[in-house]
């Protein structure tokens, strides 16, 4: 019984793979986004909105100042800057995972109109969502136990981070390149 769950699961898993690899292809035939969408983004737009407080955060997260401030306070006020510390972890957590989301979604507007998009580069993308997602399940894990894995939080923040870099390399690469067939289209 153990082994046809095993089998099920896996050939899910493998189903929910190849559709995530087919999505941007069906995107771009059935229309998906326009170019003109693309070409209007402002690098502001792909700039995570939250990943850049990563060093506010860090300060607040390393708690050197209650090993500081040691016994000169009293308990319960440690336990309560300890509770507002994880309450400040998760939101940060969660604007990482808005960030994410919001450029997988414009990675897969990219991805629809970019004439070179190969099984590789949808791979990668796969990879680096599934990558996302497990260390910030691990992270809330971490976060609901106690723990204040700040090396972790700096890993999430800094693949947010190059998933923008990246994409807007991309976008840029694919506004041009529509740009110039369009001139090359006008000058026929």
């Amino acid at each position: 019984m153990n082994n046809v769950m095993l089998y099920l699961a896996f050939g899910l898993f493998v189903l929910a793979l190849l559709a995530v690899l087919l999505w941007p292809r069906r995107a771009r035939q059935s229309g998906g986004a326009r170019s003109d969408e693309l070409s209007k983004l402002a690098p502001e737009d792909l700039a995570p909105s939250h990943a850049k407080y990563f060093p506010l955060v860090r300060q607040a997260l390393s708690g050197s100042d209650l090993a500081e401030l040691g016994a000169r306070i009293p308990r319960h006020m440690r336990g309560k800057l300890r509770s507002e510390r994880r309450k400040l972890a998760r939101s940060y957590l969660e604007g990482l995972h808005e960030d994410f989301t919001k450029l997988e979604r414009f990675g897969r507007m990219v991805a629809a109109h970019s004439p070179k998009v190969d099984a590789r580069q949808e791979a990668e993308r796969v990879r680096l969502g599934i990558r996302f997602r497990l260390v910030h399940a691990l992270l809330s894990l971490r976060l609901a136990i106690g723990q204040m894995p700040v090396p972790e939080f700096e890993r999430l923040t800094q693949l947010v981070a190059g998933l923008a870099t990246r994409l807007e390399a991309s976008m840029t690469s694919v506004v041009e390149s529509d740009a110039s067939r369009a001139s090359a289209n006008l000058g026929a």
